[in-house]
């Protein structure tokens, strides 16, 4: 609990202001506040503002002060999207003190004012399907399980029930009749646009799923053009869905949507493993593009160091004239969370951006010029990742995508199902290129140069 000299705070909106510069959100809009209210009302959370109060004036002040106050409990929400099971938003709500107190003491008596947060933090968890229900005016679909005068339990399914705040749905079901979920969310200030794209997608494939006929992933035309008019469809102004598309680029790509939105988490997750994340495997099973693929190993697989990149061969393959290494470019690069300061994943491959060509005399060069898989793990570096390059052939035996992944050492199992099938070349510490005999690029080649593993 932190006391200041006064500050003026008797209104409540001024009061949440304070609050609200106290606990580093002064961006939110204050009318969130009403929807998390009822979670101030504990018996047991007032009586513990009274005790902070006279703990923090008495050691200040010493015991034998009295004071006169008048205070205001301040719920203050944090959002998290989360995906693992069920896509839904996590909102962890603080509540914070703030109180304006006169002190009076044996020698004097003062104004003062007290912020700071008390008890411990509730959690309210909100499913995304319970948002589309509110916004289809369907929430008859979710059984009522216990209900009292601030909260009610519903029932959800292949999910725990969730206990929500009858303040916070009556509130919800009232903005979303006339202002989109995103308009809602950019009320919670940062957070909330930053979560935003996630939630639209989220309801995107929720509609996409209800509306669409049941045809194969790689048949549904989800495009740019198809998102911005899906989400017109969930009451997003045609202004604000294009421009909801366009500030999320990349994440809100088709591809990603069908990566993240339409593929089941822990369904996903046992497949890819099963297969040693064979996009090529995967890609049949899921009928879905290499592409998305690479871009669900990212998102599903978002705890561990992972960077994968795909390269297209652009020009069309002419038979017998081979690929030149300008002729390929990382169309797709993925790098999860913890990877994102990863720079060099080995001494002869950087990390690829996204557009680039190959370097000449990487690993990428070497899988290229020698038309076959590559996995390089050094034996000596602990901390570097295994790297592997698989490169994907046209009829005329030119590669027409080549695929990296490199993953830490000690998640290898991740890859090995795909390393055991396909046996890549491995290369551990040589200096000789191991594709030299066919290589055709020029003598600036490092390999050629004494090499540099």
């Amino acid at each position: 609990m932190k006391i200041f000299p006064f500050k003026h705070g008797g209104v409540f909106d001024d009061a949440v202001g304070l609050v609200f510069e106290e606990a580093g959100v002064e961006d939110m809009d204050h009318y969130v506040v009403e929807m998390f209210e009822s979670i101030t009302e504990s018996g047991k959370l007032n009586s513990e503002a009274d005790k902070s109060i006279a703990t923090a004036i008495k050691a200040k002040y010493g015991s034998k002060a009295t004071w006169h106050l008048e205070r205001h409990l301040i719920p203050v929400p944090e959002l998290h999207f989360e995906s693992r099971e069920l896509p839904q938003i996590r909102i962890e709500v603080s509540v914070y003190l703030m109180a304006q107190a006169l002190v009076k003491t044996q020698q004097n008596s003062r104004w003062i004012t007290l912020v700071g947060a008390i008890g411990k933090a509730e959690t309210v968890v909100v499913p995304i399907i319970f948002i589309h229900a509110l916004m289809e005016d369907d929430l008859s679909r979710f059984a009522i399980l216990a209900k009292d005068a601030n909260y009610t339990t519903w029932e959800v399914p292949g999910a725990k029930p969730v206990r929500i705040p009858n303040i916070f749905t009556d509130e919800l079901e009232v903005v979303l009749g006339w202002q989109s979920v995103t308009s809602w969310l950019s009320l919670f200030g940062a957070q909330g646009k930053c979560i935003a794209p996630l939630v639209a997608g989220s309801l995107f494939g929720l509609s996409f799923q209800e509306l669409a006929e049941p045809v194969s992933a790689a048949e549904q035309p989800v495009t740019t053009e198809s998102l911005v008019s899906a989400l017109e469809g969930l009451a997003f102004p045609a202004a604000e869905a294009k421009e909801l598309v366009r500030r999320a680029a990349p994440r809100l790509r088709a591809d990603r949507f069908a990566a993240s939105v339409l593929i089941p988490p822990d369904y996903f997750l046992s497949r890819a493993q099963a297969a040693g994340c064979d996009l090529v495997s995967l890609g049949e099973q899921l009928e879905l593009s290499h592409q998305s693929l690479l871009i669900a190993l990212g998102e599903h697989f978002h705890d561990i160091q992972l960077v994968g990149a795909l390269y297209e061969f652009e020009p069309p393959p002419i038979v017998g004239s081979g690929a030149e290494l300008k002729d390929y470019k990382a169309n797709i690069v993925v790098k999860t969370g913890p990877a994102r300061h990863v720079k060099q994943l080995c001494a002869l491959q950087k990390v690829p951006t996204r557009k680039s060509h190959p370097v000449i005399g990487s690993l990428v060069c070497a899988a290229i010029a020698g038309n076959a898989p590559l996995l390089w793990r050094s034996s000596r570096i602990e901390e570097a990742p295994v790297v592997f390059v698989r490169p994907l052939f046209s009829i005329a035996q030119t590669p027409y995508r080549v695929l990296l992944l490199a993953v830490p050492r000690e998640e290898f199992s991740l890859i090995s199902a795909q390393v055991e099938r396909l046996e890549p070349l491995e290369i551990d510490g040589d200096c000789i290129c191991p594709s030299q005999n066919k290589c055709r690029v020029n003598q600036a080649c490092p390999w050629r140069n004494g090499g540099l593993l």
